[in-house]
């Protein structure tokens, strides 16, 4: 390392290298079933150990990465900050295991000038502008290489261990590469009781490393490859007050998060498109969000053959289902009238914290809501009766029954057989936007010199509730907005999808801090 000051400039600088080096080894032993000859002793040397189900493996990965930094400042004034890493990484091919990774960022603290410095009411005012690179190596260790692994098959019938090659040899494998810009603004008010942080940032994710679906004739269901390219670009807001700063103090904090995602690139392909069992797809399309939710469009219930015969519809589709939007005008519903339904990514997150305090007493308000994303809450299915399950009041009284009673005209049926002409639809499409009270923390500390009789140097007693209202839109019928459960659809991850999520819990805790 390096530092100098001299004449109001200051100068400090670092060089350094490091490297890492994992190793992850797992054994697994099992026994043939119903080889246990008694059920008191339940350890592995009680039955007949299954060849097939027993197993070591060991795998490794290293990381080697040299790096500068150099920073400069002139009182305080004008900053400037430089650093440049490079990383070589075990889980590329010898031409791409080596990453180079610069950033650089300039800052201007106006309210150090002679015209700002004695200012009574901007106490801080400083622009920000940054530019970097990061990398991304997050993979399985040996993806590039064609590695191989044991199989069994049955030769004359019979059960015999071999190897073959498991995965997908792709030795042009190369760093997942983040580029951000990033323009800030920094400003305080009125003896800095009110501040305010804005930031504006442009990331692009070149050669997004992921595991895609690939032809089964290759011999393999998918691969680890450099898919395209997705840029982020948003606003971010903090506001910092101190609102009443006497024997009773307020302060508050609040910000505001909003992205647009887009998908710039998908390596020569415009668009890709993942289905899961039930119908729902989601789609990979140059210039929309990521993983948009792609299907059919619902407009109402076919209430009775008359309606089926003179509707576009699915073929097979019967007075009940669901009444699909016909896109492309052709008079018939086909895979062609699909169209995009919304993203789970909200367009954008809020949070506030309220911090009370008077005497020894004190408070803590922590609130946060999210807005705009959509949930595939495929749970409901589990509670109207199609399945081997309940039926959940809220989601089955409008449905379509019969002709008698065909519920609100909105809801189709939702019998087994009615499945396949519901779920690829936006039926189970809902608003996950919700605003919760995440945390409610009262305290008490003792005064000093209550503490210090006591042999403590303080002691503060507190009950603090976590999660005690989560407000959802109308129309919501999930346990938790932000239960997304997940799952692979063709080795892709089905982000926002609920296939049942667990409850958001409420609890309560009672607690004591003490320093001696």
């Amino acid at each position: 390392s390096y530092n100098k000051t001299f004449n109001d400039h200051n100068f400090d600088a670092i060089l350094g290298a490091s490297y890492q080096k994992s190793t992850s080894r797992t054994s697994e032993m099992g026994v043939l079933p119903g080889s246990f000859g008694s059920s008191i002793i339940q350890t592995l040397n009680n039955g007949v150990i299954s060849p097939t189900a027993t197993r070591t493996s060991k795998s490794q990965w290293g990381l080697a990465s040299y790096f500068t930094r150099v920073n400069y400042n002139y009182k305080e004034k004008y900053l400037l900050a430089a650093s440049l890493r490079t990383d070589g990484s075990s889980r590329f091919g010898p031409d791409n295991k080596w990453g180079n990774f610069p950033s650089a960022s300039i800052a201007w603290r106006a309210t150090q000038e002679e015209f700002l410095k004695d200012n009574k009411i901007i106490n801080e005012l400083k622009l920000r502008l940054s530019y970097g690179v990061t990398g991304n190596f997050n993979i399985g260790d040996f993806d590039y290489l064609g590695t191989i692994s044991d199989v069994n098959y049955s030769p004359n019938g019979v059960l015999t261990k071999g190897q073959a090659q498991t995965n997908f040899a792709d030795e042009k494998l190369k760093w997942e590469r983040n580029e951000s810009y990033n323009i800030g603004l920094d400003l305080g008010f009125l003896n800095r009781r009110l501040n305010f942080v804005v930031d504006y940032f442009d990331k692009k994710t070149n050669d997004l490393l992921y595991n895609v679906g690939i032809p089964s004739i290759t011999g393999f269901a998918n691969s680890v490859v450099n898919v395209g390219d997705v840029r982020n670009r948003g606003i971010e807001l903090e506001v910092n007050t101190r609102n009443l700063t006497g024997a009773f103090k307020w302060e508050t904090a609040f910000n505001f998060s909003r992205t647009k995602n887009e998908v710039v690139s998908l390596g020569g392909v415009n668009e890709s498109i993942f289905t899961h069992t039930r119908g729902m797809s989601w789609l990979l399309r140059v210039g929309e969000p990521m993983f948009s939710y792609y299907g059919y469009k619902t407009i109402g219930v076919l209430q009775d053959a008359n309606d089926v015969a003179t509707s576009a519809i699915l073929p097979g589709s019967k007075p009940g289902h669901a009444k699909y939007a016909d896109i492309n005008k052709d008079g018939k519903i086909t895979p062609d009238d699909r169209t995009i339904l919304g993203n789970y990514q909200p367009k954008f997150f809020m949070g506030l914290v309220n911090d009370f305090s008077w005497k020894n007493f004190d408070m803590s308000i922590v609130m946060q809501a999210s807005v705009g994303g959509k949930m595939y809450n495929l749970e409901n299915l589990y509670y109207q009766g199609a399945t081997v399950s309940g039926m959940r009041r809220s989601l089955v009284e409008n449905q379509w029954w019969s002709q008698a009673e065909p519920g609100d005209g909105k809801s189709p049926a939702t019998a087994l057989s009615a499945l396949p002409y519901l779920s690829n639809g936006d039926f189970y499409l809902e608003d996950a936007s919700f605003l919760g009270l995440r945390n409610l923390n009262i305290g008490y500390t003792l005064p000093g010199n209550v503490a210090q009789r006591m042999r403590m140097r303080s002691c503060r007693l507190y009950v603090s509730a976590n999660n005690l209202f989560i407000l959802t839109k109308e129309g919501f019928h999930g346990y938790n907005p932000e239960g997304y459960t997940g799952g692979l659809i063709n080795g892709i991850e089905s982000v926002g999808l609920n296939n049942g999520s667990e409850p958001i819990s409420r609890v309560f805790s009672f607690g004591l801090n003490v320093n001696f």
